[in-house]
């Protein structure tokens, strides 16, 4: 055999076994994605979400995202480099939704939880509420997690958890950053501790 010809032979060997090892990262990934468990043979990218916690992954010509966001949407997905978080919307929406509905069926404009908040809870909501443009224009919900009055302002907030909060303080809404919301969602978990 020449030798032009074994180093043709060897470069074709050394691709074949590149595209069976990127193969069986991508079916392992694949399969641990199926089961809910966050892949093995990828990079973490920086940070995560600030949705309660997802992370996006990257492997060798594929991405995972492992969504765990604050409504408890927790769900591995795998695809290409071009899929996006946003991708998913429509379906955290649906699962939060029927969530709400599965776990306490709700009567139309019936919330799921009443709190009376004051003292230093009261500031740091009133603080992320400080800075929201109410609108009339609402998504149309009725399905809200929580009612909240803060005594200082004699206001009812309605808070509807979807993909991202929804506040309304009557005939107007506005919707949080996912920055707020999770800092919302602590002090709300916080006040339910306090007072369990």
């Amino acid at each position: 055999m020449n030798k032009k010809l074994k180093n043709v032979l060897i470069i074709i060997l050394i691709l074949v076994a590149l595209v069976l090892l990127v193969l069986t990262f991508f079916l392992v990934d694949s399969s641990r994605a199926k089961n809910g468990q966050k892949p093995i043979f990828c990079i973490k990218r920086p940070g995560e979400y600030l949705d309660g916690g997802t992370k996006e992954y990257y492997g060798l010509g594929y991405k995972v995202i492992c969504f765990h966001t604050i409504g408890g949407y927790n769900e591995v997905k795998i695809g290409s480099f071009k899929m996006q978080y946003n991708d998913f919307d429509e379906e955290i929406n649906d699962f939060l939704s029927k969530v709400v509905i599965e776990s306490e069926p709700l009567e139309e404009n019936e919330s799921k939880e009443y709190m009376e908040i004051e003292g230093t809870e009261a500031q740091e909501i009133e603080q992320i509420f400080s800075d929201l443009n109410f609108t009339t224009e609402n998504c149309g919900r009725t399905d809200h997690n929580y009612i909240i009055t803060i005594r200082s302002e004699a206001i009812s907030y309605r808070i509807g958890i979807y993909t991202e909060c929804h506040i309304t303080n009557g005939t107007q809404e506005a919707v949080l950053s996912r920055e707020d919301s999770n800092k919302l969602i602590e002090i709300i978990n916080r006040h339910k501790n306090n007072n369990a």
